[in-house]
């Protein structure tokens, strides 16, 4: 199945399995459950995401490479700052923000497994893809950088 890697946009997998959790919540309504001031969290959540996301893409500017995930060849340099101390996908992790306040949204906690998917999709075809990629790119600076900073978080 290596024809999907780096075909699929992931905002697109991410609304294919958010509406994978609109449909759990509708098929099993006996999992949903209420959380207080649900729209507040579910919108926190939500931003948070949005955050990490404005985040990874102003620091990609800023050093001048790309922000295509379906280019990862083009990379022009290992970004090691900002959220990219954190995290080495800032802006898959904000997509699964996203799809948890989605999910607190739905009242669906069986949406974690849409989530789940997510994470498998996205690691095995657009993931290891762009670390095979930046290994070849990049070497021993990029190996170092894979030591130093989890894939999620």
């Amino acid at each position: 199945m290596s024809f999907l890697e780096t075909r699929v946009p992931p905002p697109l997998v991410a609304a294919i399995c958010g509406y994978g959790i609109t449909a759990l919540a509708a098929r099993f309504p006996e999992y949903t459950r209420d959380v207080p001031h649900r729209p507040y969290v579910a919108g926190g959540i939500a931003a948070v995401g949005l955050a990490i996301q404005l985040s990874a893409v102003f620091t990609f500017r800023r050093h001048q490479t790309t922000v295509n995930p379906f280019t990862p060849d083009k990379s022009s340099s290992i970004v090691r700052t900002g959220v990219f101390a954190l995290t080495r996908n800032p802006m898959y992790l904000s997509l699964c923000m996203a799809l948890a306040g989605w999910s607190v949204y739905k009242r669906a906690p069986i949406g974690v497994a849409a989530i789940a998917a997510f994470v498998a999709y996205i690691t095995r075809f657009q993931i290891i893809p762009e670390e095979r990629a930046l290994s070849k790119n990049f070497g021993a600076e990029y190996a170092d950088y894979l030591k130093s900073v989890r894939r999620w978080i």
